[in-house]
């Protein structure tokens, strides 16, 4: 396991420990909990379906598994999307044509959904796809096509795609707490990184802010 994923793990985990009753948004449903790490048949099964995979999509299927804990009701174990028009299959071997409006005009037999396959639910119509193929290749997408919304970009790789999502829950985490924390403490030693973690968070976030 790499240095960054045993962070990611490791800060995963950390929601967990303080996140016991699962009030951060989709911990009900993925319970923080870790899935069958993927092995060299697992990945040759994949790539027979979908083609070559992102390294480092593969990579956090190799250490975590799918279905696993991640962005919003957690990774799901990867499979084509819906196209929104309901009359096309998407094809995760073509190009993805980064078209963002659901109803774009493309060529005949294809799909605004082609060469990408769903990573995560976000609720209420929307998806989060790891683009396959073309120019974007590695990056992922939010897509509310299915409620004929658009598409964008939601973040340049799978690891800071995860990434963020622990930085968003943290901060949810702190906003929850910091009442009861700022009267009476921090409860555990697990609280006190917490507190430390979204700091960091939110000082990043700050620093990074056009002036």
């Amino acid at each position: 396991m790499t240095a960054r994923l045993a962070d990611l793990r490791e800060r995963m985990l950390l929601l967990a420990a303080i996140d016991p009753e699962h009030q951060i948004f989709g911990a009900a449903r993925h319970g923080y909990e870790l899935g069958e790490p993927l092995d060299a048949d697992g990945l040759h099964s994949l790539e027979a379906q979908f083609g070559a995979l992102p390294e480092d999509y593969t990579a956090l299927l190799r250490a975590f598994g799918t279905p696993c804990a991640g962005p919003y009701y957690g990774l799901e174990a990867p499979h084509v999307p819906e196209d929104p028009q309901h009359a096309l299959q998407p094809d995760p071997w073509r190009a993805f044509p980064a078209e963002t409006a659901w109803d774009a005009r493309l060529d005949d037999g294809a799909s605004v959904l082609d060469g990408t396959i769903q990573l995560a639910d976000q609720g209420c119509g929307g998806r989060s796809l790891l683009v396959l193929r073309g120019p974007h290749a590695g990056e992922v997408w939010s897509d509310w096509t299915a409620e004929q919304g658009t598409m964008a970009l939601e973040a340049t790789t799978v690891f800071s795609w995860y990434a963020q999502w622990i930085d968003r829950a943290l901060l949810d985490w702190i906003e929850r707490q910091a009442p009861r924390i700022a009267l009476d403490g921090a409860a555990s030693a697990n609280e006190l990184e917490g507190v430390a973690l979204a700091y960091e968070i939110v000082e990043r976030t700050v620093t990074a802010a056009p002036q």
